[in-house]
């Protein structure tokens, strides 16, 4: 599962939704949205500039907290 998180390091939502990629043991890449590029990456491909945003599968999941990723994993499988 190919996994990217669009976030703020010291967001609580942040922390919620890597606890819940840990213990699924995915793997993921962290894009820093301090970083202008990224931040305008992430609102032209989703029209929305909230995080934490996954990139799952090409998949995009905006807004999202530990339990819609739970959610989420759970429709999944």
């Amino acid at each position: 599962m190919k996994t990217k998180l669009y976030c703020k390091a010291n967001c609580c939502w942040t922390a919620g939704v890597k606890k819940v990629l840990q213990e699924n043991q995915i793997e993921y890449e962290e894009i820093n949205l301090l970083d202008e590029k990224n931040f305008d990456y992430m609102v032209e491909q989703t029209g929305n500039p909230y995080s934490p945003t996954l990139l799952i599968d090409g998949e995009w999941l905006v807004d999202v907290g530990g339990k819609e990723l739970k959610d989420y994993l759970n429709k999944k499988v």
